[in-house]
């Protein structure tokens, strides 16, 4: 199995010596697709590496503008795609390396978990977890789309990659590790980035997206992640998670609502999208907390939060 590994870096990438490192345990070749990295990590990649091929492309608005171009410098058939803050767990490394041949010949793509490290912490739960990512594929199997957060179209069977050895017991992860968002800065500037990219998506291609659809995409971000994907288990991580989540619904609709004029609503329309933030979502609230029986010992708060909610 001959592999080219692909990573699409920018800025410092203090993280991308061990995307490289764990390349190079399965792949025949490198290559940096260098969109914008600092200078001087740059000159220290070609100093130490002397077996990787950088190449340099304009850095675009999103990566998936370029991925698809990017295959095109492979000289081999399969490719292993990296973001420069991931790297492959070492379990992966030795599961790769002792697959059955047969499963390489008769499957075109492998489906692999990977593991979101935010803010520090591992996130196991929140819709952050498995999060499959195709990332090893034949490069005449898959068509990237040129749209934000997009996934790959594929051709041909792909084989899901067990995250590990021993489900019950978790241990030997087999996995992409992702030191995703490090800190509450960054999180908010691809927020910001992301949410104008999509707003002028929208803008561009003339949809609707009013405030009411904006309130109701925040509120099921929250209570998706937060209580349906039991992100309560993650603890102050998985609420912090929630809330910027439902955050970023709305920011997109204010960039919307920015490019649109700051077009008013009628008075229905505002009533509604308060009703649902508010309202139904503090229904749909104490009914999962009542479900997922959290924060015990607090039932008679909640008989009198309902009391009130539903005399509302």
């Amino acid at each position: 199995m001959d592999i080219s590994a692909i990573i699409v870096a920018e800025g410092l990438c203090p993280d991308i010596h061990l995307t490289i490192s764990s390349s190079r345990e399965l792949s025949k070749e490198v290559i940096v697709v260098d969109i914008g990295i600092d200078l001087a990590v740059r000159r220290k990649l070609q100093s130490e590496y002397d077996d990787i091929t950088i190449r340099k492309m304009e850095k675009p608005d999103f990566v998936e503008l370029i991925r698809q171009e990017t295959f095109s410098f492979a000289a081999h058939d399969w490719i292993l795609l990296l973001d420069p803050d991931e790297y492959l767990s070492p379990d992966l490394v030795r599961y790769m390396q002792t697959l059955n041949p047969e499963v390489l010949a008769t499957h075109s793509h492998f489906k692999i978990p990977r593991q979101n490290y935010i803010f520090g912490k591992w996130i196991s739960h929140s819709r952050w977890w498995p999060d499959y990512q195709v990332r090893i594929f034949r490069k005449d199997s898959i068509q990237w789309p040129k749209m934000l957060h997009a996934q790959p179209l594929i051709n041909g069977k792909g084989y899901v990659i067990p995250a590990f050895e021993n489900e019950k017991v978790e241990m030997n992860a087999r996995t992409i590790v992702h030191h995703n968002y490090t800190g509450i800065v960054q999180y908010l500037e691809k927020a910001v980035r992301y949410a104008r990219v999509e707003a002028e998506d929208i803008v561009t291609q003339e949809k609707e997206f009013t405030l009411l659809e904006a309130t109701r995409r925040a509120t099921s971000e929250f209570i998706s992640r937060f209580f349906a994907e039991k992100g309560y288990k993650d603890g102050v991580h998985g609420f912090i998670l929630a809330v910027l989540q439902m955050f970023y619904a709305m920011l997109v609709f204010s960039f919307v609502w920015e490019k649109r004029g700051y077009n008013d609503v009628s008075p229905v329309s505002l009533q509604k999208s308060v009703h649902q933030m508010f309202l139904t979502t503090s229904k749909e609230i104490i009914y999962w907390m009542r479900r997922e029986r959290i924060f015990k010992g607090t039932q008679a708060m909640f008989a009198k939060f309902k009391e009130w909610i539903l005399s509302s």
